[in-house]
């Protein structure tokens, strides 16, 4: 079975799609192929890792067999991640940086996996649910470490079954191929699951467009009279919320020069006639 699995496991169950999967097999009987591909699966990674999901609770850091770290309370955000019924967007535990996923792949009735890539990292890794317990939490399956994190009595199968599924499915890399990446109108629709958002610092408010008070109260207001007006304080402005998204440059806040020999009820009318029209 090496010419069938071997340029998929090395390929694009964990990697790149290569040439050289070009074999497929549609006519075994699905029980028999995932028999023939977990068992080959377990002699070409025997050192592949399994922990329960709930090592996620505590949040703690780990890092994979293959040496690559997962920040603290990242798989816990990517274990906590619904399906809404569109397309599933997570953060990355690699990176933190939101991903799309790829690819959906029907398991049987037993289970439907997610293929993410996180181009930051140039990662793949899967989110397996189990379909008889659909409010259980998702496996993780990262094939490069290789590492498997799941609560699922089946869960120990989940990379075999994904393998026989790429197996017997020759239009998978198309599929792969043509997915479309993340982009930021993704963001908002609903759709993003077990997405963290930074807190933002105080410090970081935008400044008022408005003179300062003290500027105000220095402006003398002895010139020609002007009829009174009732002042009244801009309302507070907001601090920006920030996303996972890319932080875009912002427009300097403009700055609003008063006309000379105005006194402050006159420029504050000038202000106001300049955003009534």
């Amino acid at each position: 079975m090496d010419p069938l699995f071997w340029p998929l496991a090395e390929g694009v169950l964990g990697e790149d799609i290569r040439e050289d999967a070009r074999i497929f097999r549609t006519d075994l009987p699905e029980v028999a192929f995932r028999e023939l591909s977990g068992a080959w699966l377990g002699r070409h990674a025997p050192h592949a890792i399994f922990i329960a999901a709930g090592h996620a609770d505590s949040g703690e850091a780990l890092t994979c067999p293959d040496g690559k770290p997962v920040a603290e309370g990242r798989m816990k955000a990517l274990l906590s991640a619904k399906r809404s019924g569109g397309a599933l967007i997570v953060s990355s535990p690699f990176s933190a940086l939101p991903v799309r996923a790829q690819i959906e792949m029907k398991l049987g009735a037993s289970a439907t996996a997610y293929r993410f890539y996180d181009e930051a990292e140039n990662t793949v890794f899967y989110l397996i649910w189990d379909e008889t317990a659909p409010d259980r939490r998702p496996s993780f399956y990262y094939p490069k470490g290789p590492l498997l994190i799941s609560d699922a009595p089946s869960g120990p199968l989940f990379p075999g079954w994904i393998l026989e599924w790429f197996a017997s499915h020759s239009d998978h890399a198309e599929t792969i191929r043509s997915a479309r990446p993340f982009l930021p109108e993704d963001f908002g629709v609903g759709q993003a699951s077990s997405l963290r958002t930074p807190k933002i610092p105080r410090d970081d408010r935008p400044a008022a467009p408005l003179a300062s008070t003290e500027a105000a109260h220095s402006v003398s207001t002895s010139s020609s009279p002007e009829p009174t007006e009732t002042q009244t304080a801009p309302e507070p402005v907001a601090a920006p919320q920030r996303s996972f998204l890319p932080e875009l440059p912002l427009e300097t806040a403009p700055v609003l020069k008063s006309e000379p020999k105005k006194g402050l009820f006159g420029r504050l009318k000038s202000l106001l006639d300049r955003h009534s029209k």
